[in-house]
């Protein structure tokens, strides 16, 4: 995400936690996903443990505009949970895998997301 500075100050005043998957140990990743009533991630395997989130979780994911993947809605779906999509504007194209493209999100649509989902 190419303005993440931004996106990190809008989900700080949402009061959430952060953390690298990779920096930490599976087992405190699945500790704070059982934990974790809300989690915003970019679109892709991040999400996966999300399968050990309680019921209703609350999930929104961005990734790069036109970019379909939809995984990961009925693993949500079966955490009785919601999901929000926001798609940002590419902002340097990966033209191997345009799923690795930066992207912008704009934050009134992140904020609409959260909105929807009541967060």
């Amino acid at each position: 995400i190419d303005n993440s500075e931004e996106v990190f100050d809008f989900l700080k005043k949402k009061n959430f936690y952060f953390f690298e998957g990779a920096d930490i140990n599976f087992s405190t990743q699945i500790f704070f996903f059982r934990e974790a009533l809300s989690v915003f991630c970019v679109l892709g395997s991040g999400l996966t443990n999300c399968i050990f989130s309680p019921d209703g979780v609350k999930v929104v994911a961005p990734a790069p505009e036109d970019w379909g993947d939809s995984f990961f809605y009925p693993l949500i779906q079966a955490r009785s949970g919601k999901f929000a999509d926001v798609r940002g504007k590419i902002s340097q194209l990966n033209l191997a895998l345009k799923r690795d493209s930066a992207f912008l999100i704009d934050i009134e649509k992140l904020d609409q997301a959260f909105q929807s989902l009541g967060m």
